[in-house]
């Protein structure tokens, strides 16, 4: 038994180092301070955030996020917090604001982990996507990434999402074991730069590139994982 919690805890010390070896002046967070811990508390920062710069986009009600809508119309969004029944919790956090396309990143607590869903603004319409979403620089696709290869609360995930007149439309998709994207960009329309966090006994990182397959950017295309 004590040989396993000395085990767990090197892991997590060495996923520590790595965090602070890939950014070391950054926030623990990407946009929250360092004096925030916690996963939730970072992503209520960053929905306080988007609040204090759109206010007539998001609002809070009886712990309830409500969402104004591009056509008029209110979405709104029911914390779940049961003691009881600790698998239903789910409490919502508005994390991200794509303005330019009208696409909103909501990040949806759980009583162990969490998840992500894209929100089209104009008409409600949510995708599960699991991960982090970054925009491509032509504002055509949704890169998604998520990276749990300690803990296993949440699948590792790797995936790319072209956005239609009548939503998302999924490209590519990857969900490994052993290891997990983390500090993804994109270097260009076609290409999405990542480091591979290879678990576990031999933590480490390498880097690694998406790219699009296809003759036509603006077409739905193949993408493909190279060194």
């Amino acid at each position: 038994m004590h040989r396993m919690f000395f085990t767990v805890l090197i892991m997590l010390v060495q996923t520590s180092q790595f965090a602070m070896a890939m950014d070391n002046d950054g926030a623990w967070y990407e946009g929250c301070p360092k004096e925030i811990h916690n996963v939730f508390e970072c992503k209520q920062h960053l929905e306080g955030e988007i609040v204090k710069k759109y206010p007539a986009l998001i609002s809070r009600k009886d712990s309830n996020l409500i969402i104004k809508l591009a056509n008029g119309r209110v979405k709104v969004l029911a914390n779940i917090r049961d003691e009881e029944n600790e698998d239903q919790t789910q409490v919502f956090a508005f994390v991200k604001y794509f303005p330019i396309i009208q696409y909103g990143l909501l990040y949806v607590q759980f009583s162990e982990g969490g998840s992500y869903y894209l929100i089209d603004l104009k008409t409600g319409v949510r995708t599960l996507v699991r991960g982090e979403a970054v925009l491509s620089p032509d504002n055509r696709r949704f890169a998604i990434f998520n990276a749990d290869v300690i803990a296993g609360y949440s699948p590792n995930i790797l995936s790319v999402y072209m956005i239609g007149t009548k939503g998302l439309v999924q490209e590519f998709d990857t969900q490994p074991n052993e290891w997990g994207p983390v500090n993804l960009k994109w270097s260009n329309n076609q290409t999405v730069v990542f480091d591979k966090l290879v678990c576990c006994e031999n933590l480490h990182n390498e880097k690694l590139v998406l790219r699009f397959l296809g003759k036509d950017i603006t077409k739905k295309g193949k993408w493909s994982i190279a060194n």
